[in-house]
């Protein structure tokens, strides 16, 4: 079957205001940033703006608020070949807003307003959209939303039944514990989380290979990828378990390196990679991403092959 679409993607959103600071403030305490910038981001807009620059025929659903900011994001993520059609403007609400502090290591903090990314609510045309799509990946921020999560289940029914095959991050969701991930139970071919994220929807008090196994049986996904950050990833499927170490970069911010780990993934699976390769794909860009500055420092396959030899092997490009 033909597909029109290579990826659909459910996803917030932002702007995200970037401070870099030599150490993330106490309780009650002020201290000055070295520098600050602001650029696009959101889970949704990241991982999107990643995959139409991997080459993928992209789409977003989405909203943004009724503000100057809004109609920024909409054109900035148009011009990286991203499709918003699907992404709409909420009356009266402003954009999703993110404070982020970056400390010395890379490492960051944030607090964040997701906007007018809470009051998106799916629609028949964002169905329809799914359905002519290979992949539909969905942030499990959306699941947080006011319609309580309906509308990314609706999306990811939509396309299973289409025969496309998903993908969740659990990031937001999983603090719900088990009963709040289980809702996709049978939803998502793959699953992605950080290391708390899995303890979280696993019901446990701490991460180990266990929590992941239990997470990977309680949504009867193919796989759970945990993304590790400087500690690369473990990718568990039924009966086996495997990690697989970063590579290695010189951060200097990793805002964002979980949507282009995402993404990664995703480029590999459709590339029609084993998900223990595409997962060495998905290393790579959430490497590449640290190298520079905002959520959206992203890179093309030929760029990933050229600086990551082991992507070059499994993806058949030359560097």
């Amino acid at each position: 079957m033909h597909r029109e679409l290579d990826v659909v993607v459910l996803g917030d959103v932002n702007v995200d205001a970037i401070f870099f600071v030599d150490s993330v403030p106490k309780p009650g305490e002020v201290v000055g940033a070295r520098r600050a910038r602001v650029y696009h981001g959101g889970v949704g807009g990241n991982v999107a703006t990643w995959l139409a620059k991997l080459g993928l025929r992209v789409a977003l659903v989405g909203a943004v608020g009724s503000d100057c900011a809004g109609r920024e994001a909409l054109e900035e993520l148009a011009k990286l070949g991203v499709d918003v059609s699907r992404v709409r403007a909420v009356e009266g609400e402003t954009t999703g807003l993110m404070a982020v502090l970056v400390d010395r290591s890379g490492e960051r903090t944030i607090v964040g307003f997701r906007g007018a990314n809470s009051r998106l609510r799916v629609e028949p045309g964002d169905l329809e959209l799914a359905a002519r799509a290979r992949h539909v990946h969905v942030s499990g921020y959306s699941m947080l939303n006011e319609d309580r999560g309906e509308g990314a289940l609706s999306l990811l029914r939509a396309a299973t039944s289409a025969g496309a095959t998903t993908s969740v991050d659990l990031e937001g969701v999983a603090y719900g514990g088990p009963a709040a991930v289980s809702a996709i139970r049978g939803l998502a071919t793959y699953v992605t989380a950080n290391s708390l994220e899995v303890a979280r929807a696993a019901g446990s008090g701490s991460f180990d290979e266990g929590a992941a196994e239990r997470v990977l049986e309680l949504l009867e996904a193919r796989a759970v990828v945990v993304k590790l950050g400087a500690g690369g990833c473990l990718v568990v499927e039924p009966g086996r378990a495997l990690r697989l170490s970063a590579y290695r970069v010189e951060a200097v911010d990793t805002t964002g390196a979980g949507d282009a780990f995402n993404a990664g993934l995703i480029y590999g699976l459709l590339r029609g990679l084993r998900v223990v390769d595409a997962a060495r794909v998905a290393n790579a860009a959430g490497a590449y991403k640290c190298t520079g500055y905002g959520a959206r420092h992203s890179a093309s396959s030929r760029e990933l092959a050229r600086l990551f030899p082991d992507v070059a092997r499994l993806l058949g490009e030359g560097p």
